[in-house]
Order: C-alpha cells, then sequence, then structure tokens
C-alpha cells in the first residue's frame, strides 16, 4: 500500500512538474506573440462633451513614415468617429505617460479636432470607413509608432491574398464592456480579442474583411493583425515557414463594425389612427462577426496625405 501510494506521490509530482512547465513555455509563447510596441501604439479618443468632461468614442493607432525626415505621426481610425460628432464638440486623443506623476494622473490628452492648420485636419477615404489625419505626439506620452513602410511591403497583406480561416487579433479600447470601462477611467489598457478570417466579400464597391471576433463599441478603429505563426515562437525554426503564413505581426485591417443578429417578433394586433395592424417588436444582439476595411485602403489614403 505504501509503495503504491508513493508511487501516485511521484505521479503527482510528475505531473504537476510538466503542467508548470507547459504554462511557463505558454504563457512565453502567447506573451510574445503581440509586440509591446504594437500595444503602445493605440490611443483612446475621446469626445469633450463639455469643458473638462471626456467621454470615449473610439481606438486609433499612430504609424509614421520612417523616410520622412520630420517623422511625422499619422492617426488611423474609423471615418464614423468624426461623422456621428455631428456637433462639433472638440475631439482629442489620450495616451498613457512615459513618468505620470503622483497627483497628475496617468495619461494626458492631445487635441485633435477641430483644427486651425491644415495639415492636421483628418482626411476621409472616398468609400471605407477609414480616416486619417497628422497628430502632435507629446515626447512625455508613452507611445510609439509603426513604420507605414513595414505595413506595405508585404504583398499577403492585401485583402486578396489573406487566407479563410487564418487567426486574427483584434486590439482597442471596447469601453463599453462595464469592467473595462472601469479599468480605462485610470489607464488605457489595450483589450485583445482573438478569431479566424470568416470571410472576403464586397460591399459597395468595397473589398471587405469578416472575422469571427465580436467588437464594441470603443474598439472601432482598432488594429486587427494576423497571428504570428507557432513555428516562430522560439528563434530556431525546423524549416522555412509555410506559404503566407506570416512569422511575425502583421497588420491586414482596421476594425469597422459589429454585425447584429436581428428578429422580429409578433406581438399582436394593435390600433393605431383607427386602423388595425400587427405590431411587432424587433430584438437585436452580437453576431460575434466584425466587419474590417484591409489595408489596401489604407495605403491609399496614406499615399494622398501631403507632405
Amino acid at each position: 500500500m505504501r509503495a503504491y501510494l508513493g508511487l501516485k506521490r511521484k505521479g503527482a509530482k510528475v505531473i504537476f512538474v510538466f503542467l508548470a512547465v507547459t504554462f511557463l513555455f505558454a504563457s512565453h509563447a502567447i506573451g510574445g506573440l503581440i509586440p509591446n510596441s504594437w500595444l503602445k501604439t493605440l490611443v483612446l479618443i475621446e469626445i469633450e462633451k463639455e469643458v473638462g468632461c471626456f467621454e470615449p468614442v473610439g481606438t486609433g493607432f499612430l504609424v509614421a513614415r520612417k523616410d520622412d525626415p520630420e517623422k511625422k505621426t499619422i492617426l488611423v481610425t474609423n471615418a464614423h468617429i468624426f461623422d456621428k460628432n455631428t456637433s462639433g464638440k472638440p475631439l482629442v486623443i489620450r495616451a498613457n505617460k512615459k513618468n505620470p506623476e503622483p497627483n497628475g494622473g496617468m495619461f494626458g490628452r492631445v487635441p485633435i479636432f477641430p483644427m486651425t492648420e491644415d495639415r492636421y485636419k483628418p482626411r476621409f477615404h472616398d468609400k471605407a470607413d477609414l480616416a486619417i489625419l497628422y497628430v502632435r505626439k507629446p515626447s512625455s506620452f508613452d507611445i510609439k509608432t509603426l513604420d507605414i513602410l513595414a505595413i506595405g511591403d508585404t504583398y499577403f497583406l492585401k485583402q486578396e491574398y489573406v487566407p479563410l480561416g487564418d487567426e486574427v487579433f483584434l486590439i482597442g479600447f471596447p469601453t463599453s464592456i462595464h469592467k473595462i470601462d472601469e479599468l480605462q477611467k485610470e489607464l488605457n489598457i489595450p483589450i485583445l480579442r482573438g478569431g479566424v478570417i470568416a470571410a472576403k466579400y464586397q460591399e459597395n464597391d468595397l473589398n471587405m474583411l469578416l472575422i469571427d471576433a465580436p467588437s464594441y463599441w470603443g474598439g472601432s478603429g482598432g488594429p486587427v493583425v494576423i497571428r504570428p505563426s507557432s513555428h516562430n515562437i522560439t528563434e530556431e525554426s525546423a524549416g522555412p515557414p509555410p506559404p503566407l503564413s506570416p512569422t511575425n505581426v502583421k497588420l491586414i485591417g482596421i476594425v469597422s463594425s459589429m454585425l447584429p443578429v436581428s428578429r422580429d417578433w409578433e406581438l399582436g394586433e394593435v390600433e393605431i389612427e383607427g386602423k388595425r395592424q400587427t405590431a411587432y417588436f424587433r430584438s437585436k444582439w452580437h453576431s460575434g462577426l466584425s466587419t474590417v476595411v484591409p489595408i489596401d485602403y489604407l495605403i491609399e489614403l496614406i499615399d494622398e496625405l501631403p507632405d
């Protein structure tokens, strides 16, 4: 009996050690899939409803031309972030500080709209839900930029070459989720969600992507990236990567909207202005699918920016 118990204890130890090593390896692998520098390109876009009172409206991320001597910073987001601001109230970007003061807050803000200088006014794609604009990048902010040349230098990033079923991450600030909304009050914390490329389709003469990953209000405008190949977790590789399978993070598009599921429920007949009519109630809920603007259109728009 003692021998049997001893074997069980040894077996338990072996299993425990195996699980612990597996967990540490997995944690390291998953933690390395999205570089911290990518997360630091994200900013929260807010509207100033009243003086000193800000409300989040969406996500954006920052890119720059490495071949530009001035290294001008470009904000990428959705056009609807500006379109829905029918009141014309001020918009700002919020970002974490490098060295936050104890009583000075963890983040800072920079105005982006309205701006008097033409170079700082937003540019919109004529069809896609996409907007870009030059922004000021204070040195006190803990933010980085993506290299535009790195975004557009690999052919598989284009919509027509993105394989169906490839795993993706979408990154943003879905502040409509209550718990996340509480977290975001003190600090910008990018949230990652995972899914797959579910479909490629056309809408209003646009080539679009559909991903099986839910997005929420506040997260629109965030980047969507192809999940790096797992064989590249370690520095050494057994061979070349499979075709069209990136070994590091690659941008493929920008989150535009979530797709709802809706259904009409018949409530029965009611009398409206003396006429009997059938009344319906429409319910909506999240389908778990999100639309994505491919980076093809981002590259087009950036190419049109003035120097």
